[in-house]
């Protein structure tokens, strides 16, 4: 039997960094925390591009893993941006995985109606006010969507301003979100292991259509609900880990070499 691994991926406009509290609960020796392209360490200059790929991000992680990283078998814990890409992963390299926890995985590509609408809307603006060289309100109305109308304007303005740094970035982010070819169908034969899907009651319609989505896709997904908004990973951080912390209880016991 492969030796239990964690990996953990932030979401968009974050860094390694939010999962510590977890990490801390879990066995640190064992738990990889990555950054994902133009984040964490990289937020200190705006992302140059405005697209990426999940490929190029996936890429990215590999490269950041250990060469014999398919030794182990991982468990992966994602949250927005992070989650879509745990769900690549464990599309891509199946065997690898052991389980899924995911906190409310931006999977845009799986939207359809009204929310696929929404979601192209909310890039749309986001692009224009960058084009129009006006990345403040661009980030003002990406964290405002995911919280609510003020939570921009009431945070500090060093975290404005790296945020406003780093929402160039999140327009990358979008065309990977929207441009991806996986499908329900690719992420239902492949992804066969137990999934933990996490929402909270007042995040958007769009974040609640992709949970829906996956659950009555993936055959070993099991949805739990918070009272909290989108950014209950972090705002709700013990309750959301205490959760995983179940959830992975139920897996099979790490083994020891």
């Amino acid at each position: 039997m492969k030796e239990k691994r964690y990996l953990l991926l932030h979401s968009s406009l974050s860094s390694a960094r939010q999962w510590q509290p977890l990490m801390a609960l879990l066995d640190p020796e064992k738990c990889v925390a990555l950054d994902l392209l133009g984040y964490g360490q990289a937020m200190t200059q705006a992302w140059p591009r405005r697209a990426v790929t999940l490929d190029e991000e996936q890429a990215a992680l590999l490269k950041q893993l250990p060469s014999n990283w398919q030794d182990f078998s991982w468990h992966l814990i994602g949250h927005s941006y992070g989650g879509v890409n745990a769900l690549k992963l464990a599309h891509d390299f199946p065997e690898a995985i052991a389980s899924l926890s995911l906190y409310e995985p931006v999977a845009f590509f799986l939207l359809v109606g009204e929310e696929r609408e929404t979601a192209l809307a909310l890039m749309a603006e986001i692009s224009a006010s960058l084009d129009a060289g006006q990345p403040e309100k661009a980030a003002e109305r990406f964290i405002d969507y995911w919280n609510q109308p003020g939570s921009f304007a009431a945070l500090p303005e060093r975290q404005q301003q790296a945020f406003t740094l780093g929402i160039h970035k999140v327009a990358a982010d979008f065309h990977a979100l929207m441009s991806a070819s996986l499908n329900l169908d690719q992420l239902r034969q492949r992804i066969t292991q137990p999934t933990l899907l996490m929402q909270g009651s007042f995040s958007q319609p769009t974040a609640h259509q992709v949970i829906q989505q996956l659950a009555a896709s993936l055959s070993l997904s099991q949805v739990v609900e918070f009272q909290a908004g989108h950014m209950g990973a972090i705002s709700h951080s013990h309750e959301v880990n205490e959760r995983i912390i179940h959830f992975l209880s139920e897996q099979p016991k790490i083994t020891s070499h």
